[in-house]
Formats: C-alpha cells, sequence, structure tokens
C-alpha cells in the first residue's frame, strides 16, 4: 500500500510541481457568456458590457453577425440557458417585446 499523507499536507513526489487548474485560468462558460451578450446586444447603440472580452465579441457581432451565431450555435449544447437566449435575439432582434 502506498504512503498517504494526512489530508492538506502534499505528497513528497508533487512537491514543487504544478498540479491542478493554472491560477487565473477561466472556464468556457464564461467565455461563452461574454459571446452570448456580445450578440445579443450587437444592435443596441450604447452598450455597456460588463467585461473587455464581451466589448470585444460586441465589436466582433456588430460587425459579423452571422459567423458569429454560427460559432455560438456551435459551441453552445441544448440545454444551455445561454441557448435560448440566443434564439431570442436571433427572431426578436429590432422588435420591440411587450
Amino acid at each position: 500500500m502506498a504512503f498517504r499523507p494526512p489530508q492538506g499536507v502534499r505528497p513528497p513526489q508533487l512537491e514543487g510541481k504544478r498540479t491542478g487548474r493554472p491560477k487565473g485560468s477561466t472556464t468556457l462558460t464564461r467565455a461563452l457568456r461574454s459571446a452570448v451578450w456580445g450578440f445579443v446586444h450587437r444592435y443596441t447603440g450604447l452598450a455597456k458590457p460588463p467585461c473587455g472580452d464581451a466589448l470585444l465579441w460586441w465589436r466582433f457581432a456588430l460587425r459579423y453577425p452571422d459567423q458569429v451565431e454560427r460559432f455560438l450555435h456551435n459551441m453552445l449544447p441544448n440545454s444551455a440557458p445561454e441557448r435560448a437566449e440566443l434564439i431570442e435575439a436571433r427572431y426578436f432582434s429590432g422588435k420591440k417585446r411587450k
């Protein structure tokens, strides 16, 4: 049986090595959320993006809406809540909802 250190103590063979997720990495859903925000608000004149990457997606979706929509359609799973927002933006863009 292998040596198991107490909980909270790193095994000696892992000292000095990085394991797990690197510090500062983000999940894919956060990036996709920014892309969906940019696509949904692409025709909003003075949109205030929630973060810097959403601003980049907003500018990209304003210039290339079909390519961004195709990208999001391929990246988002069918059950994602952002998928409904994307579909709603496709069919209700430019119309006032009650």
